[in-house]
């Protein structure tokens, strides 16, 4: 049984003709349990308005999502409970978090509101294990955003994210807004972190070279469909679609056949 299925998902934002905007146009898609996926493409390709359909943050227009093959619940206690396996990691850490409210206090209103600790020891414990699993030191949660630089923001969002364990988990451009080499870091967390065998890990980027190690497959999106779907290195090193081809020749500078025989070469 796959973990993910959407079938038929369409999603249109705007009432009238003119502001009618197809943002996904009937796409289908299957996430197996324990698998790394990167969906890839243009500004406004569809790409982060699926990711939040998948985690049911938004409703589709038409079509069906299913979790572990059942329909995800809409409201209620069963929408509740099954949201807390759901975690969609926000494109920008720093508008995620509220400049008022230290980095302990955004980790707290989690632990409380699922009730993951005793007691208070208990729920400081588990704040400072969470910055720890990021790479940040337990003072890093007595700082407010502006105290913190835009990479240990994410970390901290990452932290928010993993407190409950979910079975899928979404990134929505984690690394957008960082240079090259805070951007490799977040990078090589979300491997160590997210990924794993029991848990749904899904990245959103525009960025081809992001996914390349971290993803086990990818899709291609453009003007809301699928237009390629295949394993990373080989949809990277042969891809079929002419869209496809450009993003690679633009990420990687060079085209995919001579990405392919510097791989093989290596």
């Amino acid at each position: 049984m796959a973990a993910v299925e959407a079938h038929g998902v369409r999603q249109v934002y705007g009432r009238g003709l003119k502001d009618r905007v197809v943002a996904l146009d009937g796409v289908d898609l299957t996430v197996q349990k324990g698998e790394s996926l990167g969906i890839v493409g243009e500004s406004g390709s569809g790409k982060s308005t699926l990711a939040r359909i998948l985690t049911g943050i938004e409703q589709p227009h038409e079509g069906t999502v299913l979790v572990n093959g059942r329909p995800l619940p809409t409201a209620g206690r069963a929408w509740r409970e099954r949201r807390r396996q759901l975690q969609l990691i926000p494109q920008h850490a720093g508008g995620a978090l509220d400049a008022r409210v230290t980095m302990e206090q955004h980790l707290a209103e989690v632990v409380d509101a699922h009730h993951l600790a005793p007691d208070r020891a208990a729920r400081r414990r588990l704040i400072a294990d969470s910055l720890e699993r990021v790479g940040l030191a337990a003072e890093h949660g007595r700082k407010r955003p502006r105290q913190l630089s835009g990479g240990q923001q994410q970390r901290v969002i990452i932290a928010r994210s993993l407190l409950l364990s979910p079975e899928i988990l979404f990134a929505d451009e984690p690394t957008s807004a960082l240079d090259l080499l805070v951007r490799r870091q977040i990078v090589d967390l979300l491997n160590v972190t997210c990924r794993g065998p029991h848990r749904v890990f899904a990245i959103v980027t525009h960025d081809l070279q992001i996914v390349d190690g971290l993803c086990d497959r990818l899709i291609v999106m453009k003007n809301g469909k699928i237009v390629e779907s295949g394993p990373t290195e080989t949809l990277l090193s042969n891809p079929q679609h002419a869209y496809t081809r450009q993003l690679v020749t633009a990420a990687f500078q060079t085209t995919p056949s001579a990405l392919a025989a510097v791989r093989e070469a290596g």
